[in-house]
């Protein structure tokens, strides 16, 4: 302790040095001496910052002010607890609406599967049900003549893939301008009974179409003339797999040729043909 010491602003200085040696103008110091003298100087330093930063202080401060500013209710703003029945009330509320839309998707979901399902099973009757048609042509072409009988035949078949039950058909000639599109009348003098009558898939059948009366000398005429045609209407119903009665039209008229003017043949009306 007596033979060091340190002081600010001067040379490093151990006890008497003024009988050493100098080396380029500088005194020479123990290494040991200098070293506790700039570990001195260091902590001087190190103290006399801190206690010179206000730093506690202004923290101190700006923690003060912040708990201030959160303990002030915002305008506007309640600082009392909800009562406890509002909130039960407020959970009931929600309770409710998630009850509501639960049954709502529920039923639109049951919805959707009827539909589906409905769907399906159209889809499945229409494919496994019987389709009956014609096969073929008109065969056979009728003798425009007074007094006579107008008589020709249609093979039908059946295109579904189940039987065609209780099969019944008929059919009726008129003569009327053409692009008229009247009702065809059925002349039926007794009451139709119950066909047991049965078409399976593939299998054909010959439907005789006869007309109840022979034209008249006016229709040969008109017919002759081309003011009014020969039309021939076919109805045919039957039952399917299930049960569902089902019918055919199918209607035709008798028209001069385009290639042969002198021939007429068979083609198929623009209305009345139809499959249910």
């Amino acid at each position: 302790m007596g033979g060091t010491v340190c002081r600010a602003g001067e040379s490093q200085l151990a006890g008497d040095f003024s009988d050493q040696p100098l080396k380029g103008g500088r005194a020479l110091v123990d290494k040991p001496e200098a070293d506790e003298c700039s570990e001195n100087r260091q902590a001087e330093q190190s103290q006399t910052s801190w206690e010179e930063l206000p730093v506690p202080a202004a923290a101190e401060s700006v923690i003060a002010r912040e708990n201030q500013q959160e303990q002030v209710p915002q305008p506007g703003a309640s600082t009392a607890p909800p009562p406890p029945g509002r909130e039960r009330g407020h959970r009931a509320s929600l309770t409710t609406v998630a009850n509501v839309l639960s049954v709502v998707v529920a039923f639109l979901t049951l919805l959707v599967l009827y539909l589906t399902f409905c769907r399906t099973g159209e889809l499945f009757r229409n494919e496994q049900r019987a389709w009956i048609g014609p096969a073929d042509n008109i065969i056979g072409v009728p003798a425009i003549e007074e007094r006579v009988v107008t008589s020709v035949a249609l093979i039908l078949t059946n295109y579904g893939k189940t039987p065609a039950k209780h099969v019944q058909q008929k059919s009726t000639y008129a003569v009327f301008p053409e692009g008229q599109h009247p009702e065809p009348q059925f002349t039926i003098t007794d009451p139709v009974k119950p066909s047991s009558g049965i078409l399976f898939p593939g299998e054909r059948q010959i439907l005789y179409a006869t007309s109840d009366s022979p034209l008249t000398a006016d229709e040969v005429r008109d017919i002759e003339q081309g003011t009014r045609a020969l039309h021939l209407f076919i109805e045919i119903t039957y039952e399917d797999f299930s049960g569902e009665a089902r019918r055919t039209r199918l209607a035709h008229l008798l028209v001069r040729s385009p290639s042969v003017p002198s021939t007429r043949a068979w083609r198929v009306a623009s209305y009345w043909n139809e499959a249910e």
